[in-house]
């Protein structure tokens, strides 16, 4: 005989209240051309959603049904449907954790048609009090289609991949993420570079690995980690109990990634964690 434990009991409601719940998401994405700067070096054309930049995030609970409504207002075709038509993606949502949606005709994930993908389990393991998405990208200044171009071009015998400009978080230089004292936050992090491979760590702060590719690991504490382009890792954070110090996000790119690495090219990118405005941020650290 099968005697369910008080822990066992609990989850298995859990999910069956969330089948009970379940609903159809819907999202309705209008791609189009829009014009922006994100690393503040070159203004460029670029692929959005809803005529914004970056494309924002998709979210969406184990057991729902995910309904992408696109159109497709640019001037060639791309994966996500036929050229000059409507579609409509339905996607049940039968296993959870951090994923990506982007563009695969050519290279339009280049050209910025990628957005995060979070799904929630209702029955989560570990508790948190807030959650961040942070996308790590690399950037280009030129439409993929010249990037192309150049790496098949017979004035490229060695076959080297470009190499990018820059490097973002959530497409944005220094993204700022508010922390709180005393809470756990859950950072979703996903690398949805182009070729780029980053280092993360957080001054100041450890990180649990609890997630990797979607799937659930014995929660691990860790200084850093590597995470290659199409990785995705949940961490939990939990914050300092003062506010005296804000911090800065390491995601540094791995130099073997490139054939070469332009002199120009910025190669330890970072973000903030604000705990106060008016605080002075902490010393960096080097993680070996």
């Amino acid at each position: 005989m099968l005697v369910a434990t008080p822990v066992k009991t609990l989850a298995l409601l859990a999910l069956v209240s969330a089948a009970a719940h379940a609903v159809v998401v819907t999202y309705n994405w209008n791609i189009t051309y829009v014009n922006t700067n994100p690393d503040g070096f070159m203004n460029r054309r670029v692929m959005g959603i809803n005529g914004q930049f970056p494309p924002p995030a998709t979210n969406v609970t184990l057991n729902d049904t995910l309904a992408i409504n696109v159109v497709n207002q640019i001037s060639e075709p791309t994966t996500l449907h036929a050229h000059g038509a409507n579609f409509t993606y339905t996607i049940f949502i039968e296993q959870y954790g951090t994923y990506w949606i982007h563009g695969h005709n050519k290279g339009h994930y280049v050209d910025g048609l990628r957005a995060p993908l979070i799904i929630h389990n209702p029955a989560e393991t570990y508790h948190y009090d807030e959650e961040y998405t942070l996308a790590f990208v690399d950037w280009y200044h030129e439409d993929h289609s010249v990037l192309l171009d150049d790496y098949l071009s017979i004035f490229n015998p060695t076959g080297a991949e470009p190499a990018p400009k820059s490097a973002l978080i959530n497409q944005m230089p220094n993204t700022q993420f508010s922390f709180v004292p005393g809470k756990i936050y859950r950072l979703c992090i996903i690398n949805m570079s182009t070729l780029a491979m980053f280092h993360i760590h957080i001054d100041g702060h450890d990180m649990n690995i609890i997630v990797i590719d979607g799937v659930d690991v014995q929660r691990t504490t860790v200084k850093t980690f590597p995470i290659s382009a199409a990785q995705r890792y949940s961490v939990l954070v939990t914050t300092k109990n003062i506010t005296a110090n804000n911090f800065l996000i390491h995601g540094d790119m791995d130099p073997e990634m490139f054939d070469t690495v332009p002199d120009t090219l910025q190669m330890n990118l970072t973000g903030t964690i604000i705990y106060d405005a008016a605080s002075p941020l902490a010393p960096a650290q080097m993680i070996d």
